[in-house]
């Protein structure tokens, strides 16, 4: 908008009488100066939603690659620390973002399997309370919204597999929708890989229990 109205007043300054101010002559001009201004001005909101499609394109290609590129290192993960290291370097990488994930051992207390520098300590009941509901917590929602982090439940069809804790260095960054419809998908993806870990194990263990009744 500043250049078209530059332009329109340079065009008057240096070619319409009397040149160097702004006055005219002729009354005519300023229908030539509507028309010049609103050319300008349409023209000008064209290309800045050209130049916005075009980022949205570029960002939409990005987040695509992510998903791609996670879901196939994920596919390649064979123990749950695998899933865990994967899902943490992704979140890392895509979301500028510190992530762990809360798995329930054997007794039911959700533990990570990794270390994880720089995160804030979560709130234990509050990652209980999620798991146990299959509710987001933490910023963002409605549920200990104070924290600088936010807790997601790792959820397929079957069940509930864990959590994941995000850690953003940008948290008003991460509460874009687009961000978080994101997040929402790394999520599946990671429970998805935990699920086919579980079937695969039992598979096995189907397996070897079958083998072993064929030799008794």
């Amino acid at each position: 908008m500043l250049a078209t109205v530059i332009n329109v007043v340079s065009f008057d300054l240096f070619f319409i009488a009397p040149r160097g101010t702004l006055a005219v002559s002729d009354v005519q001009y300023l229908l030539t100066f509507g028309v010049m201004l609103t050319v300008g001005l349409v023209i000008g909101n064209l290309t800045a939603g050209v130049r916005y499609q075009a980022r949205v394109a570029r960002y939409r290609e990005q987040r695509t690659r992510h998903l791609y590129e996670m879901s196939k290192a994920l596919a390649v993960g064979r123990s749950r620390e695998d899933i865990a290291l994967t899902s943490e370097r992704f979140i890392a990488s895509t979301f500028q973002a510190r992530g762990q994930l809360l798995l329930p051992d054997e007794s039911g207390a959700l533990r990570p399997l990794t270390q994880q520098p720089g995160l804030t300590s979560w709130d234990d009941a509050i990652a209980r309370w999620s798991f146990d509901k299959g509710q987001p917590a933490g910023a963002g929602t409605d549920t200990l919204p104070g924290v600088p982090y936010q807790i997601l439940p790792l959820k397929s069809a079957a069940r509930s597999w864990g959590l994941l804790v995000v850690e953003p260095d940008n948290l008003r960054q991460l509460m874009i929708p687009e961000q978080q419809r994101l997040l929402e998908t790394f999520t599946l993806l990671v429970a998805s890989a935990l699920e086919r870990l579980t079937l695969t194990a039992s598979e096995e263990q189907a397996r070897l229990n079958s083998e072993r009744e064929s030799l008794a």
